[in-house]
């Protein structure tokens, strides 16, 4: 299927917003190539269809939910909410692109050509994925285990990867500047580390013992700690949180809370190293393909990482410890010899396969699923 000169409509769990998530860059760039994009967000109280200044042939689509009838909410149903969703964009849909997990299980109530399903967590009831696999064209799962889950069905199931945000292509063409005007300290190496650090999978008390035994290196960490950080996952420990105060009270570790994406992006270039460490054990499945690796990969830099399902096959690209106890002895000897794995051949080899999943890429791996 081209993807140009068509009506899409993206249906989305969160309402459009400035953090540009995928749902919203594969927006974007759909719009890029000529096509009609409609990007529906959840219900709201009123109904309206806003052109994106900074997007031509990009809306974004509001609509509200039946009103009451005698004290109680009118039908909701699928079918009702795709009516209305129909009404606002009055014009057929040649394809439907769903990232919302938790609505609309039956695609065919908007008549779309074509319907394609995002699955990058996975919240439903068994019936819910059974509706998504009659009535989808195509299923696009973020990681093996996710895939593994998907029951048969009409769709194509395909293991997909993470796209790589633009702003990492364009902080690592500019690596070499942004370094030359960072300050470093002295015979210090730089871990990098990204994410949420009130995350339910991090292996909190084998994180403290890597910054325990090596107080030489310096740990970066970028990403939310916060009390009710919009990052937060639900279910997370508060800010007070003994593995966040470990953290501020260390004096090799550098908190940076959240950044601006720009700014978070030039920031990895100067890391030396980055580091996964989630509790692989405990949540295999939730911790198979974080897009964090793809993202240091970017870099070129050496990454040490927990058991990854969706690595084990790559770690020509990474350091991956066998088992989660092994990850202090396998950062220890990566430590050793960080210019040996950040030597130009790795680092190219590194960079090439991230910039594989850039979003343009991307949607052409997309259409050559759909046909």
């Amino acid at each position: 299927m081209e993807f140009s000169e068509k009506t899409i409509v993206i249906l989305s769990p969160k309402a459009w917003g400035v953090d540009s998530p995928a749902r919203q860059l594969y927006a974007r760039f759909l719009a890029r190539r000529g096509n009609q994009v409609y990007f529906v967000n959840p219900p709201s109280q009123f109904n309206s269809v806003t052109p994106q200044t900074e997007e031509e042939n990009l809306f974004v689509v509001d609509y509200r939910l039946p009103k009451p009838i005698f004290g109680l909410w009118g039908t909701s149903s699928e079918l009702s909410q795709a009516k209305r969703i129909l009404k606002l964009i009055a014009k057929p849909i040649d394809l439907l692109f769903s990232f919302h997990c938790c609505a609309f299980g039956d695609l065919s109530v908007f008549g779309a050509q074509k319907s394609i399903f995002y699955l990058e967590d996975w919240q439903e009831k068994a019936e819910h994925a059974q509706a998504i696999m009659r009535t989808a064209d195509l299923v696009l799962a973020l990681s093996s285990p996710l895939l593994a889950s998907l029951p048969e069905g009409k769709a194509k199931k395909m293991r997909f990867e993470h796209a790589l945000h633009p702003a990492f292509i364009t902080a690592e063409k500019r690596s070499e500047r942004i370094r030359a005007n960072t300050q470093f300290t002295t015979g210090r190496l730089r871990c990098g580390y990204v994410g949420n650090l009130q995350n339910e999978f991090i292996a909190t008390e084998l994180f403290q013992q890597l910054i325990r035994q090596h107080p030489t290196v310096e740990f970066h960490m970028i990403g939310p700690f916060v009390k009710n950080s919009n990052l937060a996952l639900e279910g997370n420990k508060t800010w007070e949180d003994p593995f966040v105060e470990y953290l501020m009270g260390s004096p090799n570790v550098r908190m940076y809370g959240s950044l601006m994406r720009k700014r978070m992006t030039e920031l990895v270039q100067t890391m030396d190293l980055f580091l996964v460490c989630y509790d692989s054990e405990q949540f295999a499945d939730k911790v198979a393909n974080p897009q964090k690796v793809l993202e240091y990969l970017s870099t070129g830099n050496l990454v040490v990482a927990s058991p990854t399902a969706d690595y084990q096959d790559r770690q020509d690209l990474l350091v991956m410890a066998e088992k989660l106890e092994d990850l202090p002895e396998r950062f220890a000897q990566s430590l050793k010899k960080v210019e040996q794995l950040n030597k130009p051949a790795l680092k190219a080899k590194r960079l090439a396969f991230a910039q594989q999943f850039q979003y343009e890429q991307q949607l052409e791996k997309i259409a050559q699923f759909l046909d």
